[in-house]
């Protein structure tokens, strides 16, 4: 499955770790179920967000996606306009990329119904986090005090081998999965 990705911004203040070295956008159109794929990291928490878009006339074109099976479920719908919206911290600097990216086409493919979901649910590692309430002790919250370490959305106490960061081929394989779902729902 031949696909781009793009570093668009600095760790800075972020543990080491696999997110360190990946890419924080990928695109491809996916071969087996023939439907476009975007994988682009949430710039705050650290974590990835996945999606698959269906064009108009597909059964579950302007639905909400609550029959699918994702990772975390499905948690965001709409056109791309409305999904870019999430990111509004770096909305400017990500579209820029966004349009770079795509196959090399100026933006995502046009009249597509995007399903999205994330990697920030419980027990999921969000490696921005420590980034995050360091600029936030910055402020005069006390760290000491928090209940999240200077291992990112970690509790304090070790934590339990559940925890895991989802990887750039984790939320590839499950944006490839929900695809699989899409191409296969019968006619509404």
């Amino acid at each position: 499955m031949a696909f781009k990705g793009l570093v668009l911004f600095k760790k800075l203040g972020w543990p080491d770790g696999p997110w360190m070295t990946e890419p924080d956008f990928v695109s491809w159109i996916d071969e087996a179920a023939g439907l476009p794929c975007v994988v682009q990291r949430n710039p705050i928490l650290g974590v990835f967000n996945g999606y698959v878009g269906v064009p108009e006339g597909h059964a579950e074109f302007g639905m909400d996606g609550c029959d699918l099976c994702v990772h975390g479920g499905v948690t965001l719908t709409g056109k791309i306009p409305n999904i870019t919206k999430v990111f509004t911290a770096v909305a400017a600097v990500e579209r820029a990329h966004i349009k770079l990216a795509f196959d090399g086409k100026l933006e995502y493919p046009e009249g597509f119904w995007w399903f999205g979901f994330d990697c920030a649910h419980g027990w999921d590692h969000t490696p921005g986090t420590h980034a995050l309430l360091n600029k936030i002790a910055k402020f005069g919250l006390d760290l000491d005090s928090s209940p999240y370490n200077s291992k990112g959305g970690i509790p304090i106490d070790e934590p339990p081998p559940t925890i895991s960061y989802k990887s750039v081929t984790y939320v590839r394989k499950e944006c490839a999965d929900l695809a699989i779902q899409l191409a296969t729902m019968p006619e509404g």
